[in-house]
């Protein structure tokens, strides 16, 4: 939706994208036009950094972590369904956060690029350098810009996230931190157990998230592009870490 304006029975996207849902078709469709098509037809130039999450995994499933014979989620997108994206770094779903993968513009299906860094940290690097347009490599110089950082955290594992985020809540207990009146904070069920364990790495996650991207914010003034650029900071869900004995959304 996010992409197209459509709802879902419109978009196809009924649901997550996966091997189990591939059969029904559920996955952006190449010929639906989004808003990057647009700009892409207005002379802009695109780059995408990140979570892409929109293509149905295929087979055979590309070798990853979260892909497995009897289940797969990610999946390389072949460029003629990119949506007017020039500049490429993307993958397809959650990924391990300290050694997330990618494929870059060029990169073929089989070799995707391993990276031993937390993913928001790495997304910030290069969006910062695709701002920066350093040696002339990530966009036209000449033209306007879009680029869309995709994080995936805060996203499960939640345990996967720097330790000087998670110590930026020392001291703090389940009990100061958990603020959700339908959070069982006490009883051995599930929900509560996972938001008792995790609320510490969730918040840290989001701490983590709003320094990366701050870093991003930075470089757009620096580069004196802080009043001629249009911010938007979103998300296509949250996290229910326990409300209502949900564990994710």
């Amino acid at each position: 939706m996010l992409m197209t304006g459509k709802y879902p029975h419109a978009n196809k996207v009924l649901s997550n994208c996966n091997s189990r849902s591939a059969p029904f078709g559920c996955e952006l469709q190449e010929s639906d036009r989004c808003w990057s098509d647009v700009l892409k037809d207005r002379g802009y130039s695109l780059g995408y950094i990140g979570k892409w999450h929109l293509d149905a995994p295929y087979k055979p499933y590309v070798k990853c972590e979260n892909n497995r014979p009897s289940f797969a989620w990610n999946e390389w997108c072949p460029p003629n369904r990119r949506h007017g994206f020039d500049f490429w770094y993307s993958y397809g779903t959650y990924d391990y956060h300290f050694t997330p993968i990618y494929w870059a513009t060029d990169s073929p299906r089989n070799k995707p690029i391993r990276v031993k860094q937390w993913g928001p940290e790495h997304e910030a690097d290069l969006a910062i350098k695709y701002i920066r347009n350093e040696g002339g490599r990530y966009r036209k110089a000449n033209r306007p810009f879009a680029l869309v950082i995709s994080m995936n955290p805060p996203h499960t594992p939640y345990q996967l996230v720097p330790k000087k985020y998670v110590d930026m809540y020392e001291g703090k207990t389940y009990k100061n931190l958990i603020n959700r009146p339908n959070v069982n904070k006490e009883g051995d069920t599930p929900g509560g157990k996972l938001a008792r364990r995790h609320i510490k790495n969730y918040l840290a996650m989001v701490t983590g998230v709003d320094d990366q991207f701050g870093r991003v914010l930075k470089t757009l003034k620096h580069e004196g592009l802080e009043n001629d650029t249009i911010v938007v900071f979103t998300s296509d869900h949250g996290n229910c870490l326990g409300s209502h004995e949900h564990e994710t959304k």
